[in-house]
């Protein structure tokens, strides 16, 4: 977790001297180490990509059966492959799981040498038992190690033991219980560190009493293997009418070559789109409207239990705040037009207050607009941006226009049309047959002033009154509704300031339904209703309770509908917080993922595997020519290296490390070594190399030589000065080389980048072959450094192995 975070960017601790270190403790484990004899053969018959695509195979196919043997992957160095069992899980049979693993990685390599026909083709398998420190140093191209006597012990089990067969240390002997058989080896007399310390070795005779199967699908593989052609001709499908092609085609062709098809079935990498589809299908299944309102919202009002969303809510900017304001204004335009053509005879008394409520409305949209009229002066464009970055202000505007509205459809309810209904019938001289009776306590005058106030002939009786002036009420205060209407348009307000807007809208019309000369007029024609629906068979009904209910349904109706428009603006907010959350952290992610496969891959590499239309089966692989590598060893650390209890069983040791391998790192981010990619480090050892890409590769000044060079003399003197300050005397044991190498990246679930070649080897035997405190060379990095003004002292012929007597100089420096 300390990992993770510094990864993700945590700071680093200005209180401390040294960098943070990552290193774990584990007792009782058993280290594998294998490596490939006759590699070099089989590598010279493939090109870059196919080297590439032979090492990810068979690489991938040990990872499965280390896999399925319970160890644990550690590192690739080159052409050698080791593991550790009892990592990150302690298990009691950990030194028979490495035995298994390594019968396994023979079984399967002599497959490959029955297919491609290369002699010499076979595994060398190391094995010891004991306690590891693991984790990582160093401040770039992070890879998960161990360090321990144990594991130096392993190596050399590996380098001391013969082809084909299983080396092992007498302490993993004793950890296997007598489960296999052995012989004693004579690898504890020729190697000279296993001689020091006294080790016993033995090769292990018998096979696995556990589960066979594995193996003998490999056999049974092996043994029907009869076509031995070159594996150059093999790889390129010469032959065959289906000859491999690139990408997938390619890397299964190879499989099929290996004989690993079979066995890798289960392998079947699945798209990652559907595990997008996948994921996107439970998480909406997951998020249902019922339930998300539940958890987030209260049932009633409709707030979010969460003051901080709320908060956040009530400052969000609604969009369609314009499209409100324009509705609610066309509706005030609708409900002034319908009150003067009900009151056109007066109308003359309300053109002041028509126009003053009429002038507002425009006034407030073009205030509401005005924030994006650049042509207006800044602060009114200031002012304007807050009702729409302000809910509540945008609120306040929104019940300022309903007001408005409101307030032109009440202004006919004061007229003296209908005023004057009571007053204008109570001179008259009425007999009784001029008496309308009605099932209510109340009798309404007909009077024949007008005769305009009588209807047609309806049914059996000819005095129906006609309804016309007194149904003119109705439709005022149904103008009322689209002021309630108007309440509605507006969804940025909230359920609560609705129902209550329009339930003040009702009972103020309700109360003006009794108290105002239309409430008198409503009377006459609810009267004149009854006696029509007797007498003359009318259609007719009565208006003033059902207008009041009519009002109540719309309060009942408005505040579910706002109910309802608030739940989904709501829920939708709350989808989009949780969306900015997860693109949040999605966009974290993707930083702390680039900057860990930053961390451990080349940016041009990472680059490739990050690309957005690569496809997942291509692999990355490159023939670089004229690179120049360069391997650097703490000679003396395994001197220093000692595991005691006052050093914490040798992670201080480890942490002197760290250091040392933090400055080299720290170094390689100066602009003069911008040509160097650090490659790894093996232990004490530090490998780098430059001119790995087009880019940095120059074939005419060979500038990367020179900078690797620099580089080299750079750690050296770094190396001195944390000698002065740690009272230490390490020295550094340098090579060079140069020369065509291929570079690549192999392994899926732990990405390695690495390069391979001929060049690779020579370096290495420069520093190996080399002197403390000097900088080794090969002949033609002499030639190459000579004319840019570096200085050499020639050293002679140097026996090298596997490449016999080589001419060597040292570098010692750079005349001015």
């Amino acid at each position: 977790m300390e990992m993770k975070a510094d990864i993700a960017g945590k700071p680093r601790d200005a209180n401390s001297q040294f960098h943070k270190i990552y290193i774990q403790r584990h007792e009782n484990v058993s280290i594998l180490f294998a490596d490939i004899c006759g590699f070099t053969v089989l590598s010279s018959q493939c090109n870059a990509d196919e080297l590439v695509r032979l090492l990810n195979e068979l690489f991938g196919r040990f990872d499965r059966l280390a896999e399925e043997n319970n160890c644990l992957r550690i590192k690739l160095l080159g052409d050698c492959y080791y593991c550790v069992s009892g990592l990150p899980d302690p298990r009691p049979d950990h030194a028979q799981c490495c035995v298994e693993m390594g019968l396994d990685m023979i079984e399967a390599i002599k497959l490959v040498r029955d297919v491609t026909g290369v002699d010499g083709l076979d595994m060398r398998v190391g094995i010891h038992s004991g306690r590891v420190h693991c984790g990582v140093l160093g401040l770039r191209k992070w890879q998960y190690d161990v360090w321990s006597n144990d594991v130096t012990v392993g190596s050399n089990m590996e380098q001391s033991g013969s082809p084909g067969r299983i080396h092992v240390s007498g302490t993993t002997l004793s950890c296997l219980n007598g489960e296999y058989e052995v012989i004693e080896s004579d690898g504890g007399k020729t190697n000279k560190y296993l001689l020091e310390n006294h080790i016993k070795t033995y090769f292990v005779t018998s096979g696995s009493r556990r589960d066979p199967m594995p193996r003998r699908q490999l056999s049974q593989r092996r043994t029907n293997s009869k076509n031995r052609a070159s594996f150059r001709n093999r790889m390129r499908g010469d032959g065959d009418s289906n000859g491999p092609g690139t990408g997938r085609s390619g890397g299964a062709a190879i499989r099929n070559k290996l004989g690993l098809t079979e066995l890798s079935e289960k392998e079947v990498v699945k798209n990652p789109e559907d595990d997008i589809h996948d994921y996107l299908s439970k998480a909406i299944d997951a998020r249902s409207l019922d339930r998300l309102r539940t958890e987030h919202c209260k049932k009633l009002t409709l707030t979010f239990r969460d003051p901080k969303a709320e908060k956040k809510y009530s400052g969000t900017r609604d969009k369609r705040f314009r499209s409100y304001a324009i509705g609610a204004t066309l509706l005030g335009f609708v409900v002034s037009g319908l009150h003067l053509l009900l009151t056109l005879s007066e109308s003359y008394r309300y053109v002041g207050a028509y126009l003053t409520g009429l002038l507002f409305l425009p006034f407030i949209l073009i205030y509401i607009s005005a924030e994006k009229w650049m042509c207006l002066p800044k602060p009114i464009r200031r002012v304007s941006a807050v009702v729409w970055n302000n809910r509540l202000v945008g609120q306040t505007v929104a019940l300022f226009m309903v007001a408005v509205i409101f307030f032109l459809s009440s202004l006919g309810w004061t007229s003296d049309e209908f005023g004057g209904v009571m007053s204008a019938t109570s001179g008259l001289n009425c007999n009784a047959s001029q008496l309308i009776p009605t099932t209510t306590t109340k009798s309404v005058i007909i009077f024949d002033l007008d005769k305009r106030f009588y209807s047609p002939v309806r049914g059996s009786d000819s005095r129906c009154i006609n309804l016309d002036r007194y149904s003119r009420p109705i439709y005022i205060f149904l103008c009322v509704l689209l002021a309630m209407l108007s309440c509605s348009v507006f969804n940025l307000l909230n359920t609560t300031v609705k129902f209550c807007t329009v339930a003040g809208i009702m009972l103020i019309t309700v109360i003006g339904l009794f108290v105002s000369p239309m409430g008198n007029a409503l009377d006459v024609r609810d009267a004149a209703v009854d006696y029509c629906a007797n007498h003359c068979a009318a259609d007719l009904t009565a208006t003033k309770w059902h207008v009041i209910a009519v009002f109540a349904l719309f309060v009942i109706l408005i505040t579910a509908h706002g109910h309802r428009i608030e739940s989904m603006l709501r829920l939708d907010f709350l989808w989009k917080m949780q969306a900015n959350d997860e693109k949040d952290e999605m966009e974290k992610l993707q930083a702390y993922n680039k900057t860990l496969v930053l961390n451990i891959l080349p940016a041009h590499v990472a680059d490739h595997f990050l690309h957005i239309e690569r496809r997942n089966e291509d692999l990355y692989s490159e023939l670089c020519e004229d690179a120049c590598i360069m391997f650097a060893k703490i000679t003396n650390f395994s001197e220093f290296y000692v595991e005691l209890e006052a050093n914490n069983e040798g992670v201080e040791c480890l942490r002197l490390l760290n250091e040392i391998l933090a400055d080299f790192d720290e170094m390689l981010s100066e602009d003069r070594f911008n040509t160097i990619e650090k490659i790894k480090t093996i232990g004490e050892c530090y490998m780098a190399a430059s001119g790995l890409t087009a880019a940095t590769a120059d074939h005419v000044q060979f500038r990367h030589v020179a900078q690797l060079a620099d580089y080299a003399m750079a750690i050296r003197e770094q190396l001195i000065t944390v000698n002065e300050h740690s009272y230490n005397s390490f020295t550094l044991r340098i090579g060079l080389s140069m020369g065509p190498v291929v570079a690549g990246v192999i392994g899926a679930k732990k990405p390695q980048y690495d390069i391979w070649g001929n060049s690779v080897n020579i370096s290495s035997r420069m520093e190996s072959t080399g002197v403390p405190d000097k900088i080794q060379v090969t002949e033609e990095v002499f030639k190459v450094l000579e004319p840019l003004g570096y200085t050499f002292q020639a050293r002679g012929s140097v026996q090298v192995k596997g490449k016999g007597l080589m001419t060597t100089y040292f570098l010692t420096g750079k005349s001015d």
